[in-house]
């Protein structure tokens, strides 16, 4: 390809509506991407450079395209969460092991199970094979000396 040709661009209006419809009803976005033969780390780009651009007013076609992307792309999202919200308010209404899921997913810091764990390392195995490892160094390094 030389200079003055150029690939035609994948960000279309079309594109953007179609990867934004599929978002809406659930489809993961590699798979949305792929639907139009645009690889996903391609849409994380676009969406990075349309970040960049919130808050001005671009003159060319690819910057108007950019930010329209970004904002039906997060309508679409959120479009998405509030079905799902709504689903699982109405289904479950009877069973509060929907609501305690939608809580773990949406707020893990205050309702996500913790787990710690402690580890003697006196008395692990693994505590006895770093002191065999500690000893066979101790060993080569002994041998250098003499």
């Amino acid at each position: 390809m030389t200079k003055k040709q150029r690939k035609s661009s994948t960000l279309t209006k079309l594109n953007i509506d179609t990867i934004c419809q599929m978002v809406k009803n659930g489809v993961p976005k590699s798979q949305a991407c792929a639907a139009i033969g645009v690889h996903r780390i391609t849409l994380f780009k676009w969406i990075k450079e349309a970040e960049a651009l919130v808050g001005t007013r671009p003159r060319d076609l690819r910057g108007r395209l950019l930010l329209y992307m970004l904002d039906e792309f997060n309508k679409a999202q959120a479009e998405f969460c509030k079905r799902c919200t709504l689903m699982v308010q109405s289904t479950g209404k009877d069973d509060w092991r929907s609501w305690a899921f939608l809580l773990e997913r949406r707020f893990p810091n205050e309702f996500g199970q913790h787990q710690t764990q402690t580890i003697d390392i006196k008395s692990s195995p693994a505590r006895e094979a770093l002191d065999k490892i500690a000893d066979a160094l101790k060993g080569i390094t002994d041998e250098d000396d003499e």
